[in-house]
């Protein structure tokens, strides 16, 4: 009669064991389920594995989408005003003041323009000069040449006023 107790046992035992890994193995269906979504919820596993193979398909896809986006924002980026300074000064008027600039613009390859203005009591004159790879074709007035070595030395900065007197 021993044997058919421990048997008994044995198969109670058993049985405990199973609903314990079947309670395991519905607790991660669970957290799967709630992982998918409300608007899905499959049956069994090979649908939750399914479910989630094409989930991860459809990130890497946004990833790869993402990465191009970025790659051509950057590119974009490369021809925005990068460096800049701007070098007020008094042109030699007689209306007294640093009322004339240098301003230097500069996309991420070093090309831009540099603006001056001079300002005087009976006219005003604006010039503008081209930049080619951080170098001027033309001669460079010495504010000009101040506002060009501030803009690529100070990339960081935005702006960066230097008042001088002529």
């Amino acid at each position: 009669m021993q044997n058919l107790e421990i048997i008994s046992l044995v198969i109670a035992v058993l049985a405990f064991a199973g609903s314990i890994v079947a309670l395991v193995f519905s607790n991660k269906l669970r957290q799967l389920r709630q992982l998918l979504g409300p608007e899905q919820q499959p049956d069994n596993l090979e649908e939750v594995l399914t479910s989630l193979t094409e989930k991860l398909k459809s990130l890497k896809t946004d990833h790869n989408q993402l990465v191009e986006l970025v790659g051509k924002q950057g590119a974009t980026l490369e021809t925005a005003f990068q460096y800049s300074a701007v070098v007020r000064f008094d042109s030699g008027g007689s209306d007294g003041g640093n009322l004339s600039f240098a301003l230097a613009l500069l996309d991420g390859q070093q090309n831009g323009f540099i603006i001056t203005s001079l300002h005087g009591r009976e006219h005003n004159r604006i010039y503008c000069k081209p930049i080619l790879n951080g170098a001027s074709q033309v001669q460079l007035s010495e504010e000009e040449q101040e506002a060009l070595i501030t803009a690529l030395t100070n990339r960081s900065s935005a702006h960066k006023t230097n008042n001088k007197t002529k």
